[in-house]
C-alpha cells in the first residue's frame, strides 16, 4: 500500500533546517532547504510562498552545479508566479528558462513556449498567446513522441477553459486524449508483437500529463464518469509531480458526485481514492470538502 506523506509536517521540519542552515551561513544547504520548502509549500497550495522560496533558492545558487535542476527550479518558479498571478515574473521566469540549453531540444523547448502562452492568456493578452501557442505547436512537431504535442495541446484547453471558451476547451483536451491513446495503442502492439513480447502495458505520455488531460475534459464538461475514474486511477502516480497537487480542486467534486452513482464502492477504486482525498485534505482549497471526503473514504472502507 502507497503512502502519502504528510507534506505538512515535512513543511515545519523543513523551515527549521532553512533557519538552521541561515544562521550556520551553510549556503549551500540553505538553497537546497528553500528549495524543499518552495516544492512543499506549492504542493500544499501557498503559491506565493512558493515562488518567494524558490526564487530564494535561485538567488542562493541551487541548481548552478546542474542545468536541469537549474532549468526545473527556474519553471518551478515560473509556475508558482502564474499560480499566484504574478504574470509578469512569470512571464520573465519562461523566458529565462527558455535560454537554458536544454530548451535547444524540440520537446523541451515545445513545453516551456507552451507554458509561456498559456501564461500569456490568462494574463488577458489572447493575441499573443495563440501566436506563442502556434510557435509551440510547430515545436512539438518536431520532438520525439507525443508528449509535447500532448502537453501544448492541454495548456491550450486549460487557457480555453480560463476564457470561458468552453468548445475549444473540449476540442484542444479531446484531441490531446487521443493522441495519447493512439500512441499507447502503437506502442504496446509492437511490444506485443516482438520477438521477446511484453505483456505489461506502458504509457506514452506521463501519468501526471494524462491525468491532466482527463481532468481537463472533465472540467470542460465534455467526460463521463468512467474519464473521471481514469484520472482518479493515475492519481498515485501524478503526484509525484507538484503541479498535479493543483487538479485536486477539480478532481474533488467530481469524486464527491461519484459517490452517488455507487462507482467509488468497486474494490479497484479504493487506493487511488485513499491517496487523493489524503492529499486533498492537506490542501486548504479543498477544506469544504474535507468532511464529505472523510465520509466517502468510511463508506468505502465498508
Amino acid at each position: 500500500m502507497n503512502e502519502l506523506p504528510d507534506l505538512r509536517e515535512m513543511l515545519v521540519a523543513c523551515e527549521a533546517d532553512l533557519a538552521a542552515a541561515h544562521e550556520e551561513g551553510n549556503t549551500a544547504a540553505e538553497a537546497n532547504r528553500a528549495a524543499e520548502l518552495g516544492d512543499l509549500l506549492y504542493r500544499l497550495g501557498d503559491a506565493r510562498g512558493a515562488f518567494d522560496s524558490l526564487v530564494l533558492a535561485l538567488q542562493l545558487g541551487a541548481g548552478d552545479d546542474d542545468p536541469a535542476d537549474d532549468l526545473a527550479l527556474e519553471v518551478a518558479a515560473a509556475q508558482a508566479a502564474r499560480r499566484a498571478s504574478l504574470f509578469s515574473e512569470a512571464e520573465l521566469g519562461f523566458t529565462r528558462a527558455l535560454e537554458s540549453p536544454l530548451a535547444e531540444q524540440p520537446a523541451t523547448r515545445a513545453a516551456l513556449i507552451g507554458e509561456h502562452a498559456y501564461t500569456v492568456a490568462i494574463a488577458g493578452d489572447q493575441e499573443r498567446a495563440a501566436t506563442l501557442f502556434a510557435e509551440a505547436v510547430r515545436t512539438a512537431r518536431l520532438a520525439d513522441g507525443v508528449e509535447a504535442m500532448v502537453h501544448t495541446l492541454r495548456l491550450r484547453g486549460e487557457a480555453a477553459l480560463a476564457g470561458k471558451r468552453g468548445q475549444d476547451a473540449q476540442d484542444a483536451f479531446s484531441r490531446a486524449l487521443e493522441l495519447a491513446q493512439e500512441s499507447d495503442t502503437a506502442i504496446n502492439s509492437a511490444r506485443a508483437d516482438a520477438p521477446e513480447p511484453k505483456d505489461d502495458v506502458v504509457l506514452s505520455v506521463a501519468p501526471a500529463e494524462l491525468c491532466a488531460v482527463l481532468l481537463g475534459l472533465y472540467g470542460s464538461g465534455a467526460a463521463s464518469d468512467e474519464v473521471l475514474l481514469g484520472a482518479l486511477a493515475l492519481v498515485p502516480d501524478a503526484l509525484a509531480e507538484a503541479e498535479s497537487w493543483w487538479m485536486l480542486p477539480r478532481l474533488v467534486p467530481g469524486l464527491l458526485a461519484l459517490a452517488e452513482t455507487g462507482y467509488l464502492g468497486q474494490a479497484s477504486v479504493f487506493e487511488p481514492l485513499r491517496i487523493a482525498a489524503g492529499a486533498a485534505l492537506q490542501r486548504k482549497d479543498c477544506a469544504p470538502l474535507h468532511g464529505a471526503l472523510l465520509t466517502i473514504l468510511a463508506a468505502t472502507r465498508q
